[in-house]
Order: C-alpha cells, then sequence, then structure tokens
C-alpha cells in the first residue's frame, strides 16, 4: 500500500499564496465585527499535529476600509463559506462571532 502524500499549503493552493501583501489579521480581533468578505478558499482535509482538519482563508474589508485575510477553522463558518461560493454570490457582509453550543461547548458561525 502506497503511503499518502503529505498535504501542503503550496500542494493544496499552488505556488501563489492567498494575498501575501495583505495583513494577516488574527480571528479573535474580528469577533463580532462586520466584514465584507471578498474571496475565499477553502482547504478540506488538511494534516496538522491536532488531525485532518477543514479552514477557511478570507480577504475581507471590515468598516474603516481596512482590507487584509483571516484563517478559520470553525466547522460551521467553513460550511456557510463553502455555501456561498458553490453558488457564486460573495462578495457578502458577514460578522462571525462565537455562539454557545447546546452540549455547552463553543462554535464560531458567520451571520
Amino acid at each position: 500500500m502506497a503511503d499518502k502524500q503529505k498535504r501542503t499549503f503550496s500542494s493544496e493552493l499552488g505556488a501563489g499564496k492567498f494575498y501575501p501583501d495583505l495583513p494577516k489579521i488574527g480571528l479573535d480581533t474580528l469577533l463580532g465585527k462586520e466584514l465584507l468578505i471578498e474571496e475565499a478558499r477553502i482547504v478540506r482535509g488538511f494534516q496538522s499535529q491536532f488531525g485532518e482538519r477543514d479552514f477557511c482563508l478570507l480577504k475581507f474589508k471590515d468598516a474603516e476600509g481596512v482590507v487584509g485575510t483571516v484563517i478559520c477553522g470553525g466547522s460551521v463558518v467553513v460550511k456557510r463559506i463553502g455555501e456561498a461560493l458553490a453558488q457564486k454570490i460573495l462578495p457578502l457582509y458577514g460578522t462571525i462571532v462565537k455562539e454557545m453550543g447546546d452540549a455547552g461547548f463553543e462554535y464560531y458561525d458567520i451571520l
């Protein structure tokens, strides 16, 4: 049985990076702020030290006109961004929030 090839950002996204010239903003600083999500990419099945994960890379503009990128691995956000990409309806305004789930665990959502 052949070994599964190790997946990297380069193998999944190509040699080009996701807007390398834009500032990378931490997700926590954007929580609760309305953003215009202009573009997005989803990486599925990325292998990390914590196991296999899906995440999305978002290019956004905030209310002050600052343009940047952010990474989010919240499964609800990834699902909703995936739906927006499939329907080709970006750009959309959204606010990333932390919600409390029924099981008592926090999760990220985009409203």
